[in-house]
């Protein structure tokens, strides 16, 4: 308290009649934060509560209320794009774990956001397979066949990709282990999605049970492939092969 606050809390004396005293956990619950009164900022004008944990970890920092999300829903099912973060200023796509909570917490948009790509199925247990071998720290020497080198990237890079070596004759499956190890890409972290470019035109890569066991000759996986990988989770609809 401040000297005025105290001396009239205590009508002037030097302590507190007894069992009147200030109550610690009334102190406490002042500084606590005021979650309720969190300003929205989805739009300038909006006092409405925002929506908590929203969104996901790794993206904007806004908070903004149900209110403005189905506003900015409503627009993104008109113009077709994917959700995206309602602040005027920001306008960054959400990525996929946000549009899921947003998925099941708007199930009467079941249609809108089937649309989109939401599942996160590349992790390493798909290629995990003791039919195929292992390559451990670019040691190619144990798989036979000729070297070639292609460019490898995730695909919010702006650089084009860097050249990896690897051998024709490997399998797909190592050839994204090794992809992962080179990119620096954890065990843990999700994938969104292979895709591969061929003469400039950029499609889906097929990494499944049924072709990780295939090598890149079969593939047509060459020098003129780029590799790229999805980390963002950004979703988009699934494109037509």
């Amino acid at each position: 308290m401040c000297e005025d606050c105290g001396t009239k809390w205590t009508n002037g004396r030097d302590f507190c009649d007894a069992g009147k005293c200030v109550i610690k956990e009334s102190s406490k619950k002042k500084k606590a934060p005021d979650m309720s009164r969190q300003p929205c900022m989805g739009s300038m004008s909006c006092e409405q509560e925002v929506l908590r944990n929203f969104p996901s970890e790794f993206e904007c920092d806004h908070d903004v209320c149900i209110q403005c999300i189905g506003t900015m829903l409503d627009e993104c099912e008109k113009s077709g794009k994917s959700p995206m973060c309602p602040a005027k200023t920001c306008g960054i796509p959400y990525r996929c774990e946000s549009v899921l909570a947003l998925a099941a917490q708007f199930p009467e948009r079941k249609s809108f956001f089937s649309k989109f790509t939401l599942q996160a199925k590349f992790s390493m247990q798909t290629l995990r397979d003791d039919s195929i071998s292992n390559v451990l720290h670019g040691n190619l020497n144990a798989m036979t066949g000729q070297k070639f080198s292609l460019k490898i990237g995730q695909c919010d890079d702006d650089d084009g990709g860097m050249p990896m070596e690897y051998v024709r004759g490997g399998s797909l499956g190592d050839l994204i282990r090794e992809i992962r190890r080179v990119l620096k890409i954890l065990a843990t972290d999700k994938i969104y999605g292979y895709y591969r470019v061929d003469d400039g035109k950029k499609k889906t890569l097929d990494v499944s049970k049924e072709t990780i066991r295939s090598s890149c000759a079969t593939l047509n996986i060459n020098e003129n492939t780029t590799i790229l990988v999805d980390t963002t989770g950004i979703v988009a609809r699934p494109k037509k092969q």
